[in-house]
């Protein structure tokens, strides 16, 4: 990058054989990720005006997606795990949708297992009022991260109006759009975005499938997808049905992207309001992840809360704040940077990144996934893109399981649910392996599941759910509602979130009180040894059932698509294992049961779920395999 002698800045990209293919839409796809703009400009010099240390360093601005959909989408990523995973998801949604670029046309039929029931509507009847534009072939590059950090640095404080020149060196040519004071390449300015079909879908790779890198996958490219196809090759899990969501939402023109960019071009705090309500509106969207997208959009006054913040403040400012104190932290620290909390509150992070691992504009990609909490503890060693050797991978979680156990299933549940990698070890409790001297010194009780983090041993099935929700698991992330990216939404009242943990404390206590005691296998032992098989089994069959009936009056009010609601709580992680036994171990007739029938049904939709269950373990029986 480098000024001309009018004062523009002229930004080089290296776009290799995609110069074939340059067009004003990629440049605007560039001026989006690197926020070229005569607004944002102002935007950092008045942020500069109450930050001296940005405006010292030139940090002011935040990358971002070529468009606003990979921006919703990776905000989607970013939900309920860690940050390794939202990689590797965002990873395989372009290694699929190179994938795609040749498959989808000779997909005629459901046998693909990648077409849902939506390829029988008539895709180009749609008439989308937000066309979006082709993604650009990118293929990995430092220049990239490298351009947006030497952007910000070298605009300084320059406080007169600048001409905005972007070159495109391409070999011995070069390509240079030149910004006056007209915004040809705005994206609200309707005679430069274009209505043309052909634009909803991202460009056919000319090279070989084997060996292209993907673009993002677009808005009708992922609407055509199939949930489970999507949820099992990319990993997504859940999240799965929230992408395809939108991107249906897109191409059928219920969901306006155009409109939401425009309306957040205006940036008043009033218009943050609205636009928060329509983004609420869209499946999987809550607090934390339309706070993310607003920012993208340019609202900083609000920084999203996730674990990562919490853990900053703990470590940096000594704050051990809450989901209910949270906010008020961050307006005590970084209010005065008003409305620009969030770049505050960024360039303060991002400098602890960087003296903890380097320049990151100089990290390769293949390490990003270093930068964890668990890799922000202890001393920071300075120097130049250290990570690749300074820092070492995350401890990965052990889990001393039983295949049946329901205890540890509900625990399987968990980790699956937050996306948590873990090594399983199998604990034989009828060959009596829970008794060892070994084990033992991991829980003296002699019971599973057992979860280690390093050096933190944690067991009994609620204590581990505990941990994993309030953090005290190292590795593990906060799960508390209103923690966003690592967690449950903060539904809309606190007192409806207040009422389904008490709802969903007393369903886990009808369980463990009331239920899984009688399935335990030292007591069905001793009621076998007393009365024999048969009347084991109606013993058994009465107390699940006596049970059952009394979940069925508790949820009742409160039920939705899950026990306490249309998302996944703590009543449902009990519930599932105790559903899964009664049927399979003791033929409970579930028809008495409707409602937790519904349940049942629909935990078998969810993969975090189903991948829990007892018949799917390393240590399940042939004979019980699924």
């Amino acid at each position: 990058m480098k000024r001309g002698a009018d004062g523009g800045v002229f930004v080089e990209l290296e776009l290799g054989d995609a110069a074939l293919n340059f067009n004003l839409e990629k440049a605007s796809q560039v001026r989006r990720m690197l926020r070229l703009s005569d607004e944002e400009h102002k935007r950092v010099i008045a942020f500069h005006n109450v930050h001296a240390q940005a405006k010292g360093s030139g940090f002011g601005r935040v990358f971002r997606s070529p468009t606003l959909f990979e921006d919703m989408v990776k905000c989607i990523l970013l939900c309920n795990c860690q940050w390794p995973r939202t990689l590797s998801m965002a990873q395989a949604l372009c290694d699929l949708q190179a994938e795609l670029q040749h498959q989808l046309p000779r997909a005629s039929n459901t046998e693909t297992g990648i077409i849902s029931s939506c390829q029988s509507n008539n895709i180009k009847s749609f008439a989308p009022e937000t066309p979006y534009g082709k993604e650009s072939k990118r293929k990995p590059h430092k220049c990239l991260p490298k351009l947006a950090n030497k952007y910000a640095k070298k605009l300084g404080d320059e406080e007169s109006e600048m001409k905005i020149s972007t070159a495109v060196i391409l070999e011995s040519s070069i390509f240079v759009l030149e910004e006056t004071g007209d915004d040809f390449l705005g994206q609200c300015n309707p005679s430069t975005t274009s209505t043309d079909d052909s634009l909803q879908s991202t460009e056919v790779a000319e090279n070989d499938s084997s060996s292209a890198v993907g673009n993002f996958p677009s808005p009708r490219e992922l609407s055509r997808l199939d949930e489970n196809f999507l949820a099992k090759r990319c990993g997504l899990g859940y999240r799965a049905g929230r992408v395809i969501k939108l991107a249906q939402g897109v191409v059928e023109g219920r969901i306006q992207l155009r409109e939401l960019e425009c309306e957040g071009g205006t940036l008043s705090l009033s218009d943050y309001d609205k636009l928060a309500e329509k983004l609420r509106s869209i499946d999987g969207f809550g607090p934390f992840t339309c706070a993310n997208v607003l920012m993208c959009l340019g609202f900083y006054h609000v920084i999203p809360t996730d674990s990562e913040t919490m853990r900053h403040l703990k470590q940096v400012h000594a704050k051990r704040s809450s989901a209910r104190t949270i906010q008020q932290d961050l307006e005590n620290i970084y209010g005065k940077y008003a409305p620009f909390q969030f770049l505050a509150f960024w360039s303060e992070i991002w400098d602890f990144y960087e003296e903890r691992f380097g320049k990151l504009s100089e990290m390769g990609h293949s390490s990003y996934k270093l930068i964890t909490a668990a890799n922000m503890r202890g001393k920071a060693r300075k120097g130049k893109c250290q990570a690749t050797d300074a820092i070492a991978e995350p401890t990965k979680l052990k889990l001393y399981s039983y295949w049946r156990s329901s205890c540890s299933c509900r625990v399987r549940i968990a980790l699956n649910l937050k996306g948590l990698d873990y090594e399983y070890i199998a604990v034989n409790l009828l060959k009596g392996e829970q008794k060892s001297p070994e084990f033992l010194k991991l829980n003296p009780l002699g019971l599973v599941p057992v979860l280690i983090d390093g050096d933190t041993v944690v067991s009994d099935s609620l204590a581990i759910l505990l941990a994993i929700s309030g953090g005290e698991v190292s590795s593990t992330s906060v799960v508390t509602p209103g923690s966003g990216a690592e967690g449950p939404e903060l539904p809309a009242s606190f007192t409806l979130v207040a009422k389904i943990v008490r709802i969903g404390g007393v369903a886990a206590n009808i369980v463990f009180a009331s239920i899984q005691p009688y399935q335990n296998i030292p007591i069905i032992g001793y009621v076998k040894d007393k009365l024999g098989a048969d009347e084991m089994l109606s013993w058994v069959q009465h107390h699940i059932k006596h049970g059952f009936a009394a979940l069925e009056k508790l949820l009742d009010k409160f039920a939705g698509k899950y026990a306490t609601g249309d998302e996944v709580f703590l009543a449902d992680l009990y519930l599932a294992p105790q559903i899964d036994g009664a049927v399979r171990r003791f033929s409970v007739d579930m028809n008495e049961f409707p409602l937790l029938s519904k349940f049942n049904e629909a935990y078998k939709q969810l993969p975090a779920f189903q991948n829990a269950m007892p018949g799917k373990q390393l240590d399940t029986p042939p004979e019980a395999r699924d």
